[in-house]
Parts: C-alpha cells; sequence; structure tokens
C-alpha cells in the first residue's frame, strides 16, 4: 500500500497516493475505481484531512 512505509520506500500521504492513481489511471488504476477512491478519501476527513472529491 502507498500510504505504508516500506523498507524501500518510505509512506506516502493520502493525497500524494491519490496523485498518483489520478496519473495511472487507465493504465494501471481502473477510472471507475479511482473515482470511487476519491470519493472515499474526500468523506473521509480522518484518513484525509483537506481532500476534496475531483
Amino acid at each position: 500500500m502507498m500510504i505504508s512505509a516500506r523498507p524501500y520506500s518510505p509512506a506516502r500521504t493520502p493525497a500524494d497516493a491519490l496523485a498518483e492513481c489520478h496519473d495511472l489511471e487507465g493504465a494501471q488504476f481502473t477510472p471507475a475505481a479511482v473515482a470511487a477512491l476519491t470519493q472515499v478519501l474526500a468523506a473521509d476527513t480522518a484518513v484525509a484531512p483537506g481532500l476534496r472529491a475531483a
């Protein structure tokens, strides 16, 4: 998971992880899944404070 630290990579913020999902939308991630994730994260301010649905 992008927001968890790994031995080879530091954890990303939820906003950074979501931005990467949007960058790879249609290539690696299904557009519908990215849209759903965006809505869920925007609704959950405890997970991603300040994040807004696109």
